[in-house]
């Protein structure tokens, strides 16, 4: 039986994403606010957040679409959508201009 949780896992990246999971009835305004609010309570999390993120995101087996459907958090018709979002919503909109480049 193949394991459907193959992806590697960056616990940080997949705890902020539960934010936007449509069961917490958190608007993606509300989501952004509150990853803030702890970011700015806690700045090492932040700083483990930004490392992890980086590092999936420049992970090519990492699928963002299978996060954002486990988490039922949103679902992109392909990966480089998930990708694109991910970006918009986990990384843009968390650090506004100031949380530098993720790469490719």
């Amino acid at each position: 039986m193949a394991n459907e949780m193959s992806d590697p896992t960056y616990p940080i990246v997949e705890e902020i994403a539960g934010y936007w999971n449509m069961d917490t009835e958190f608007s993606e305004e509300e989501a952004v606010a509150l990853v803030k609010q702890a970011f700015s309570l806690h700045p090492e999390y932040a700083e483990a957040y930004k490392r992890e993120f980086v590092e999936a995101y420049r992970d090519r087996s990492y699928s963002w679409m299978s996060l954002f459907s486990r988490l039922n958090a949103h679902y992109p018709p392909s990966e480089e959508v998930a990708r694109i979002y991910a970006k918009k919503m986990l990384w843009d909109a968390v650090f506004d201009a100031s949380g530098g480049d993720v790469g490719h």
